[in-house]
């Protein structure tokens, strides 16, 4: 009986063990569209098999089109490249002030598919030990705690879900999730973790699809982007 008991024992912790290592290898996964290599160039003969996309609009153009709208229904559609270029002006963006991007973020990417919004970054966890202390160093002290073998790695952290609005501004519906590299965590579950708010893990994705002086009725996201349609004050 003894033995029957050490080994359902030793069975349960190398189950454990493997359950640990498999969500620490999915963890520690990047996506597909992230590389650390430069990027290369087309030879000068080359033909492009498909006609370039037009460039996507700047942050500072995406405001003034919201800003200089005349009060009344607005209705603006954007691009998930765009999106990009929202999220990267508020984290560089400090009172007024423009600044490089952390050097922590190697990358940042939006995906729009069907009804849901998937946006995060690359981050080297190493340069993020190197960093000042802020609300976001501290929340990434926080991960580390619970997932420690993530250490000196970079790491694909973002958030998924659908989104909605309430009292004019953009928020994530409920049933979000917390990706850290291929894994899915519910956005709650993981607030309750890291010891801070649903709403500032929210805050990375919503609080750069507002505008000032317009109340968002409605964000409709497909494949081709995120509509976004309100009254200007």
């Amino acid at each position: 009986m003894k033995k029957i008991i050490a080994l359902v024992t030793l069975c349960s912790i190398g189950l454990t063990i493997g359950i640990a290592y498999f969500y620490v290898q999915r963890a520690s996964e990047l996506p597909v569209w992230y590389t650390d290599k430069p990027e290369t160039t087309q030879p000068p003969n080359s033909t492009p098999s498909v006609s370039p996309s037009p460039s996507p609009r700047t942050a500072t153009a995406i405001q003034e089109k919201f800003q200089t709208a005349k009060p009344g229904a607005v209705q603006e559609r954007l691009t998930a490249a765009e999106v990009d270029n929202l999220i990267v002006a508020g984290l560089t963006k400090n009172n007024g002030v423009t600044k490089p991007l952390p050097s922590a973020v190697k990358g940042i990417k939006t995906q729009i598919q069907q009804d849901q919004i998937r946006t995060g970054a690359i981050i080297d966890l190493a340069a993020v030990e190197k960093m000042p202390s802020s609300p976001r160093t501290e929340m990434m002290s926080r991960l580390l705690k619970i997932m420690p073998q993530l250490r000196g790695k970079p790491v694909y952290i973002g958030i998924a879900g659908k989104l909605s609005v309430k009292d004019g501004q953009p928020q994530l519906a409920p049933g979000g999730k917390l990706q850290i590299g291929k894994v899915e965590l519910p956005l709650n579950d993981v607030a309750k973790q890291l010891g801070i708010s649903r709403s500032t893990l929210e805050e990375h994705v919503t609080s750069y699809l507002q505008f000032r002086n317009l109340d968002i009725e409605n964000i409709d996201l497909t494949d081709q982007g995120a509509t976004i349609s309100g009254k200007k004050k």
